[in-house]
C-alpha cells in the first residue's frame, strides 16, 4: 500500500506540469490600446469580407509600423491575415485574426491615456 506522502507527491507531479502549461500558455502580451483597435478593425474587415477595408487596414498597419507603434511581429502576423483575405480564404483569415486577438491584451497604461470625459464641448473658436 502506498503512503499518503507518496500519493500526494505523485499527484503533484501530474498536476504541476499541467498547471504550468495552463499558466504560461494562457498569458497574453500587453500591447498599446491602439494596437487592439487595429486588431478589431482587421477582424471587422475580415468578418464583412471587404477587400477595400483590408487595404485600409494594411495601410494603417504599415503606418503604425513606420512610426514604431506596432511590432514587426504583429505586422507580419496581420500581413498573413491580409494575404488569406485577398486570396478569398475568409474563414481561414477569420480563424487567424481570432488567434492573434487572443494573444494580445491592452496595456492599461495606454488605455487610460487615450480616454477622457466627453461631457464637455469640443468646439473651439479660432
Amino acid at each position: 500500500m502506498q503512503s499518503v506522502k507518496h500519493r500526494v507527491f505523485r499527484l503533484g507531479m501530474l498536476v504541476l506540469p499541467v498547471a504550468l502549461l495552463v499558466i504560461t500558455g494562457c498569458t497574453q502580451k500587453a500591447v498599446p490600446a491602439d494596437n487592439i483597435r487595429v486588431l478589431a478593425a482587421v477582424r471587422t474587415a475580415v468578418s464583412i469580407q471587404s477587400k477595400k477595408q483590408i487595404d485600409r487596414c494594411r495601410e494603417t498597419v504599415a503606418a503604425e509600423l513606420g512610426h514604431g507603434h506596432i511590432s514587426s511581429q504583429l505586422s507580419g502576423e496581420l500581413e498573413a491575415v491580409f494575404r488569406l483575405a485577398e486570396s478569398g480564404e475568409w474563414q481561414q483569415a477569420e480563424r487567424q485574426i481570432l488567434k492573434i486577438q487572443g494573444r494580445y491584451k491592452p496595456d492599461q497604461t495606454t488605455v487610460n491615456r487615450h480616454s477622457h470625459d466627453h461631457s464637455h464641448d469640443h468646439s473651439h473658436d479660432h
